[in-house]
């Protein structure tokens, strides 16, 4: 990915952090699990980002990528084969970009019940 697309996946990640918090304990009613499903619909968003892009609509596939992994209960297969990603593309971005998640300092804050 080039620099261009790597400063525009960080703005939108930082941008919709508290939004997929919100959508991830909404679905799973615990804070725990909703970052989990936040970092994880972001590592796949990643994963996808030069295709997101010329769709113009992130937060669409983020929360398809949610409500697909979690709420459908899908497999990593699954998942990718629905969003027309590889299983491998799939699990080596994702690996890149959950470290990315965790690395970033703004995004290891504690979210309280009443922000979500």
């Amino acid at each position: 990915m080039d620099r261009a697309a790597e400063s525009e996946f960080s703005e939108f990640m930082h941008s919709r952090w508290l939004q997929l918090l919100r959508l991830g304990f909404v679905l799973t009613g615990d804070t725990g699990l909703a970052e989990d499903l936040a970092q994880t619909a972001l590592a796949r968003a990643y994963a996808s980002w030069p295709r997101i892009r010329r769709a113009w609509d992130p937060d669409a596939y983020v929360r398809r990528v949610m409500v697909l992994r979690f709420w459908l209960d899908m497999t990593e297969a699954q998942v990718a084969e629905t969003l027309g990603c590889s299983v491998g593309n799939v699990k080596s971005q994702a690996a890149r970009a959950l470290a990315r998640l965790r690395a970033g300092t703004d995004l290891g804050e504690e979210v309280s019940r009443e922000q979500l």
